[in-house]
């Protein structure tokens, strides 16, 4: 795709890395500052694919990517609006879970980058730095919890639902 296509579509959102375009309803084009940012991205998610908490990559060339569209608040937005239900604490872990299955530096989670699509499911989106940057514990995620007031409750959900990150992040966290 030509930069200058760009200008026909409707921005629909910007990062750190690039800017996120609308193609149709259920797919957009990721185009990134520096193709280092996205040849890392679509590293990341062809490791992945296939698990439906990311998006579906229909094509990566150069700096720019067409994936699916994720439509849906993000999980700081819909915790506010609905709390935090033992389903999405669920689906919180079980995410790093798989971080952890394919050896990521990073398992933890930037709210903002997790978007709830039906019923408690969510994707995650920008998954750039996961692969080379470290971060061997859920600190983002443990300090987004606890400024929405759920830090506790997903404590005691992981302590009685998998203790062993129970035991290993209250130890790290404290």
């Amino acid at each position: 795709m030509d930069k200058t296509n760009y200008n026909n579509l409707s921005l629909i959102g910007e990062g750190g890395h690039g800017k996120i375009y609308s193609l149709c309803n259920d797919c957009c084009i990721k185009v990134c500052k520096k193709t280092k940012n996205m040849k890392k991205e679509y590293g990341v998610l062809k490791i992945i694919e296939g698990y439906p908490q990311f998006p579906v990559v229909y094509e990566c060339k150069d700096n720019y990517m067409i994936r699916e569209y994720i439509d849906g608040p993000n999980i700081k937005e819909y915790i506010t609006e609905n709390g935090l239900s033992n389903n999405l604490a669920k689906e919180l872990t079980e995410l790093i879970k798989i971080f952890i299955k394919f050896k990521f530096k990073r398992i933890d989670v930037k709210m903002h980058e997790v978007f709830i699509t039906e019923k408690d499911k969510f994707k995650i989106i920008d998954t750039t730095r996961y692969l080379d940057k470290k971060a061997t514990y859920p600190f983002k995620m443990l300090r987004s919890l606890e400024h929405l007031g759920y830090k506790d409750q997903y404590m005691n959900f992981l302590k009685g639902n998998y203790p062993e990150f129970f035991e290993l992040w209250d130890k790290t966290n404290k």
